[in-house]
């Protein structure tokens, strides 16, 4: 109550001896303040809020876009959908194939359209993770991938009605100088002028020299973003280079990914806001994430990997199923900024706030506003103690007040701290144009003449925590094609509802990305989890499923593996044609195909037929001695592991251009001579029908990145008709059914205690006891890189 605020502040002020005076001139005018925003993506970060209860999930929405009564973000970031792994998912892409056009898929659509609901003037800011892996022939700065992302414009504003108002370029990967000036031409061309090219979108503040030497590259960039510049104290500030572009700079992406929304961390992101501007002149943060709404088991949850806590938010919302979400701390602190602030106010140079953006003497920093881009004009003082381990009394004076502000007779102060969040104090009268203040430490307040702010103001009950209710059965007929599944957040390929291919009047589940894209994170194979990792404990899982060979494909090839190079095989090169044939089989082509399962989604350098569907071209860097695939154009061929090892197989992997890769065509022995001393030779045929598969898995209770399986118990079918049961990476047992493949089969696990029982079919395939891997976890389905179909998914209790 204020009441009671106002008695603590006046107790304090008994102990407190002097004042420390803190002059604030606003004719000191900086630059305009670009806003305080969030990020849904990197990836799949506001997936389960999709889900919730369509009352509450307003709720949730209201908390964090209306302009007051919550966290109420000036920017909504999102990641443009582009089917890879993106650290939590991978997100849908509008584009799965070069023909394929739907702006259905996914969420942030929605996600944009709600925030832009609530309040008109939130700003959008897209960026892409990666791409499919059809844009440019594997190669990301292509005119592929800049129509790629005109059509995503486009359908923001046709189909959404909505303005982009910033572009980034590829989250935290290299960028393309004459990529960018031609992103920048073509839109100009296709009527987007006014959206913003944000560059580097990546760590540090290298991107301000390149800048610097090329006037083009320059005038192509709006916007210097940065990921996470400043973190903790001692983190350096931006350098003059980047201040003598005169473009504004800003964390595009930050917050200390080693903390979570509990308060140690919202003082952290207090202290980061403030500090962004006052040591780097930085005029706008987009906090990673706006929502934390991704299952447990998955990435930042919390820093130590353990499930439970707050997660990595401004609020959480783990638990569409109950509707039960929590505000988080963090929601509070960026509150204390945005409430009082709008795109458009401008900053008041650091010099002329305090101590250069400091109170006098102490670490608490010093932010103000100057708002006369709306009626009535107002000024707002952002001051954070998180630093401080004692009291100071500051009295603060108003020098130079603008007419339009006029001369205060009262400004309000608010606070949060660990046990209050956005809470008002008593006012506080100002005579002289000077008033005083105690800061207690460990807080963050704001003083401000505006009137209007409050906490967020739920219209409905918050439901309590609850376990995913079993018995659960999803048949998908409730679905449009296309449309998201309840619960599932897909961690490798795309999945949604579709047509069921026997009878279009049907609807199943289906995953739909047949080539590995250009990827930001290592992709696993095509895998989609849901379900509650601590309430699945003991019971049944089941679906159907179909899977659909890649067409058109051989179901074998020969594999190319290197050897040494006495007896190796002999090559023709064909510069012109992009061919590498076999001396001695003319019509036989090194090509790259299926996928490698160390290594998962990178193709198996293989010889077929040059008339196969099997991409065969290369182009050769000779300067770097690398063969490209021309269909993975940032790929290079290369020799799997242990390149010493004899049969050492080869593939194509993205270029890091060390020894494996590295390769000679030597046309007087017709020898491809890699750096290693060995050679490029054929050998044993490679079953591609082993690749071709589709499964069902239980108790995935952890999660690794860099391409990792569902760590779980798994079943797997293959379209030769080999099962295989496995914890985690470790098969248990195999076998084989009978019958033609491809045909629908229903795969059924069963796990009680420590045994485990699957069947397939209806047919009890194995039975094992005495596990130990997994006691408890969510559910997964998944299949190889190709079309798979799934139906009639249940989970019973055991």
């Amino acid at each position: 109550p204020v009441s009671g605020m106002k008695a603590v502040v006046l107790l304090a002020v008994v102990a407190v001896v002097c004042a420390v005076p803190v002059a604030i001139d606003f004719a000191q005018v900086g630059p305009t303040f670009d806003g305080i925003g969030g990020l849904s993506g990197g990836g799949g970060t506001s997936r389960l809020l999709y889900d919730y209860p369509e009352d509450v999930r307003g709720d949730v929405l209201d908390a964090l876009f209306l302009p007051s009564g919550g966290a109420a973000v000036h920017i909504l970031k999102v990641e443009i959908g582009g089917d890879t792994q993106s650290t939590e998912a991978t997100e849908a892409s509008h584009m799965h194939t070069r023909d394929d056009l739907n702006y259905h898929r996914g969420y942030e659509w929605w996600l944009m359209t709600e925030a832009k609901k609530r309040n008109p003037d939130v700003k959008l800011y897209g960026l892409s993770w990666g791409v499919p892996g059809w844009i440019g022939g594997g190669n990301y700065f292509s005119q592929d991938n800049i129509d790629y992302h005109i059509k995503w414009l486009d359908g923001a504003k046709n189909v959404y009605n909505l303005t982009i108002d910033y572009l980034g370029l590829w989250n935290e990967r290299q960028y393309d100088a004459d990529w960018t000036i031609a992103l920048r031409k073509a839109l100009d061309g296709a009527g987007y002028g006014a959206v913003q090219i944000v560059a580097a979108d990546d760590g540090g503040w290298g991107i301000c020299d390149s800048l610097t030497a090329n006037p083009d590259f320059a005038a192509a960039v709006s916007i210097i973003g940065s990921h996470y510049p400043i973190t903790n104290p001692g983190d350096k500030p931006a350098p003059a280079s980047c201040h003598a572009l005169g473009k504004p700079l800003w964390t595009s992406e930050g917050w200390n990914l080693g903390h979570v929304a509990d308060w140690a961390g919202a003082a952290n992101l207090a202290w980061t806001m403030n500090t962004n501007y006052v040591t780097s002149n930085m005029t706008a943060m987009v906090i990673w994430t706006v929502i934390f709404s991704w299952y447990y088991i998955l990435p930042f949850s919390r820093p130590d990997g353990s499930i439970g806590g707050a997660g990595h938010g401004l609020m959480y919302a783990t638990e569409p199923w109950s509707g039960h979400y929590s505000f988080q701390p963090t929601l509070y602190v960026v509150a204390q900024t945005t409430q009082f602030s709008y795109p458009g106010c401008h900053y008041l140079q650091p010099g002329g706030t305090g101590s250069a953006g400091y109170v006098p003497s102490t670490k608490a920093s010093i932010v103000v506003f100057l708002c006369t881009q709306r009626t009535p004009a107002h000024i707002s003082i952002v001051i954070e103690t998180t630093q401080e381990h004692a009291a100071t009394l500051a009295t603060i004076s108003l020098d130079n007040l603008p007419a339009a502000v006029g001369t205060p007779a009262l400004v309000y102060p608010w606070m949060t701290n660990a046990s209050l969040g956005l809470s008002p104090m008593a006012p506080i009268s100002v005579v002289n144009n000077a008033f005083s203040i105690l800061l207690q430490p460990g807080a963050v307040y704001t003083v401000t003449t505006s009137t209007g702010q409050h906490g967020p103001t739920p219209k409905y009950p918050n439901p309590p925590s609850a376990h995913l209710p079993l018995p659960y059965h999803d048949d998908f007929e409730a679905y449009v094609d296309q449309a998201t599944v309840k619960y599932f957040t897909d961690q490798g390929g795309s999945f949604n509802a579709a047509p069921n291919p026997d009878d279009p009047t049907q609807m199943v589940y289906q995953q739909v990305v047949t080539l590995h894209p250009i990827q930001w994170d290592t992709n696993p194979d095509p895998y989609t989890l849901m379900g509650d990792v601590t309430g699945f404990v003991d019971y049944t899982t089941a679906i159907d499923v179909l899977p659909v060979a890649p067409t058109p494909g051989p179901s074998h090839a020969l594999q190319a593996i290197s050897t040494p190079c006495q007896g190796a095989t002999k090559w023709v090169w064909n510069p012109s044609s992009g061919q590498i044939t076999m001396r001695d089989s003319p019509t036989s082509c090194l090509g790259v195909y299926g996928s490698v399962p160390s290594y998962p989604g990178n193709p198996y350098a293989v010889i077929a037929a040059c008339s196969d569907s099997v991409p065969n071209q290369w182009t050769y860097e000779s300067a770097k001695r690398a063969f490209h695939p021309v269909s993975r154009a940032q790929s290079c061929l290369d020799i799997l592991g242990d390149s010493s090892a004899p049969n050492a197989t080869v593939f194509a992997y993205p270029c890091n251009y060390n020894d494996n890769e590295q390769w000679v065509y030597d046309s007087a022995s017709s020898h491809l001579v890699s750096q290693l001393g060995t050679c490029l030779s054929v050998g044993s045929p490679i079953d591609f029908g082993s690749q071709i598969y589709t499964q069902i898995c239980s108790r995935v209770a952890t999660f690794q990145r860099n391409g990792s399986p569902p760590l779980g118990y798994c079943l797997k079918l293959y379209s030769n008709n080999t099962w295989v049961v496995s914890a985690g990476t470790s098969p248990l047992q195999s076998g084989q059914i009978s019958g033609a493949q491809p045909s629908w089969h229903r795969l059924e696990l069963a796990v009680k205690g420590r045994t485990l029982t699957g069947l397939i079919d209806g047919d009890q395939v194995f039975e094992q006891a005495n596990l130990g891997y997994s006691s408890n976890g969510m559910v997964a389905v998944g299949s190889g890189w190709h079309v798979a179909y799934y139906d009639n998914f249940t989970i019973t209790a055991l």
